[in-house]
């Protein structure tokens, strides 16, 4: 009788035995007891807040295993768009069908080459299926890659086909006997040792493709090393197996990946039960994800995927006490590596953002969220990155709670200078920053923020009017007090130049002031630079969106 923990430890090794127990309950091969208990045979699987336990016997938890393992590598490939020939044995001939590789996210754990199967055959056999292949090639009308080949290499060899469940039997196969080594590092398991497909004894091993221990280190040897006998720290079979689940069964962009972590496994099992992951592609997404599809806000950096996603989360999971305790791991994967991995834990924040932002929505009922989102780009830069670096850094600071106004400016600005701008509802802006203010706990600047619009609401207005949009590019240059009232004075020039005074000394609805006591309210809270840059940025900001608003307005007819 063999009793075993297998002890929460990092996020992907904790995903990856939530994922297994999930895929245990969900296998009718194995019987569910009760919500956290799943036996197979005579043993019994039971998760628990800190480990999964194993109860039984060690050929009941060895076939599990298999099973386990081939139900992952049928899910580890996808077909590309390119087809290549394929020997089927069952129907001994020759099948065009579509290349397989492996996944994006698991390039770095998994390598297609080495996992396809492929079947020795006589020389006379390989010359056959070669005239075959190109009968089958002539008469197939989509793209075949140039270099696809039937034949392995330069050996006697051949790739077969196999449907995905089949497929992974196959390569799961491969391990024919798990044999006693070294006690695992990790659950302390002594069996780490395997005979392969070839008969050759072999380790499992904790090596940089496990993923987890490349974070971090900018080594380009194995970064999980015993330094004091210099070899590779061991794990056992089924450790090895559940850190391989940890990259399945998560968010994914291409090879963007964003896991779902939590303080219990228990927890973070509900949590993933109510998310729903899709396992695969989802078709009304267009750009290799199973979270984005068309008519979300743009997601093109790191940080809008992670939004986007945050709020499809918040969707799901309502109760913001659950939120509270989750967190999110978000990193890219390539063939050599794991890069730019992050951490998000605001989770409290954000669900409050979103809370108090959905109801603020245009004519067409879209989110302002969105709205803004997709406002933040650079429309005449053509390479991705550049391009979309606004959208990039306004996501980064609304992500963690920092001061939207300098992003916001900037945008602004650039579309004062485009013949055909983009504009935003200065109410709705206005709305959406004073919820922002809320939310980020910087109350005491709403009273300073509502002055800036109304002062520069008037200032666009009066641009508009007379044509003069050019009176807004000195709010650029205001660094200090001096720049601000300088300002003010060329303003007010400009406004008697236009004998316009009655415009500026009329009274505003909301104050009751007149605009020209609302400015001196302004040059009284300027204090110190850091308000006198946020007075700057808002009167640029509001001044701007309503003399496009006041053109857009003009040129389609309208007041």
């Amino acid at each position: 009788m063999l009793e075993i923990n297998f002890d929460k430890h990092d996020f992907l090794y904790d995903n990856g035995i939530v994922n297994i127990f999930s895929e245990l309950r969900s296998d009718k091969r194995f019987e569910k007891v009760d919500e956290y208990k799943v036996k197979y045979k005579n043993s019994d699987f039971i998760l628990k807040d800190t480990c999964l336990e194993f109860k039984g016997r060690f050929e009941d938890l060895k076939e599990s295993y298999y099973i386990l393992r081939s139900i992952y590598y049928s899910r580890v490939f996808e077909e590309t768009q390119n087809y290549k020939p394929y020997y089927d044995q069952k129907t001994d001939d020759v099948l065009i069908r579509p290349k397989l590789n492996v996944k994006p996210f698991l390039q770095r754990s998994e390598r297609t080459n080495h996992l396809l199967p492929r079947v020795k055959v006589s020389k006379e056999k390989l010359q056959l299926l070669k005239e075959r292949e190109l009968e089958v090639k002539k008469k197939f009308d989509k793209k075949i890659g140039k270099n696809e080949s039937l034949q392995y290499g330069k050996k006697s060899e051949v790739m077969i086909y196999l449907e995905p469940e089949e497929l992974g039997k196959k390569i799961a196969s491969r391990i024919k006997e798990i044999l006693e080594g070294d006690e695992c590092f990790l659950c302390g398991l002594k069996y780490s040792k395997y005979l392969d497909d070839e008969s050759k004894e072999k380790e499992f091993k904790i090596l940089s493709s496990n993923l987890i221990f490349d974070f971090g280190t900018g080594d380009s040897k194995p970064s999980f090393r015993d330094l004091r006998s210099g070899k590779d720290i061991t794990a056992c079979f089924i450790c090895d197996l559940i850190y391989r689940y940890g990259l399945i069964n998560n968010y994914f962009q291409k090879n963007n990946v964003f896991i779902v972590a939590a303080p219990s496994l228990r927890f973070l099992y509900h949590v993933k039960k109510n998310l729903k992951i899709p396992m695969d592609y989802i078709e009304e997404s267009n750009n290799g994800s199973n979270f984005i599809v068309a008519g979300d806000f743009a997601a093109t950096d790191v940080y809008s995927k992670l939004l986007l996603l945050l709020y499809k989360i918040k969707s799901k999971i309502i109760s913001m006490d659950d939120l509270s305790y989750l967190s999110v791991f978000c990193f890219m994967v390539t063939g050599r590596g794991v890069d730019d991995l992050r951490v998000y834990n605001k989770l409290s924040y954000i669900s409050e953002f979103f809370d108090r932002t959905k109801t603020i929505k245009n004519s067409s009922e879209n989110l302002f969220l969105k709205t803004i989102i997709n406002y933040a780009y650079y429309k005449d830069i053509n390479k991705s990155e550049g391009k979309n670096l606004p959208r990039k850094e306004l996501s980064r600071r609304i992500l963690l709670g920092l001061p939207l106004d300098p992003v916001i400016m900037d945008l602004s600005f650039y579309n004062l200078s485009l013949d055909k701008p983009s504009v935003l509802s200065p109410p709705l802006l206005y709305q959406f920053l004073k919820e922002y203010l809320e939310v980020t706990g910087m109350t005491e600047l709403k009273e300073l923020h509502r002055i800036c619009r109304l002062v520069g609401d008037r200032i666009g207005y009066f641009a508009a009017q007379y044509g003069n949009k050019d009176i807004m590019y000195p709010l650029r240059e205001i660094g200090n007090l001096e720049g601000l009232t300088e300002f003010f004075k060329n303003l007010e020039y400009e406004i008697m130049k236009e004998n316009a005074g009655a415009l500026w000394n009329s009274k505003e609805n909301e104050t009751g002031k007149t605009y020209s006591k609302l400015i001196n309210d302004l040059l009284e809270e300027a204090d110190n630079n850091k308000k006198i840059l946020l007075i700057r940025n808002y009167l640029a900001i509001y001044a701007i969106q309503k003399y496009l608003s006041a053109i857009y307005a003009k040129n389609k007819g309208g007041s």
